[in-house]
């Protein structure tokens, strides 16, 4: 029973560990209307607007946030 807990106990601990190491990991997608940033561990850090809101058609916008976060995921 003892070892069954040590196992789970290190299992616990490289888990955290690669969370760790995943959170380290920041990877970006972009196209001409937004940027994503987001973690290995899928946690989005930041979305940038680069285009001048007053001229993006609304359905354009949604749609490119979509696909970049889409993209950034994949």
């Amino acid at each position: 029973m003892f070892d069954k807990m040590k196992d789970l106990w290190e299992m616990k601990k490289k888990m955290e560990d690669m969370k760790r190491e995943l959170d380290g990991i920041v990877l970006e997608s972009e196209d001409e209307l937004v940027k994503v940033a987001i973690t290995g561990s899928q946690e989005i850090k930041s979305v940038t607007i680069k285009a001048d809101l007053s001229s993006v058609d609304k359905s354009a916008l949604e749609a490119s946030l979509t696909e970049t976060v889409k993209r950034a995921i994949g």
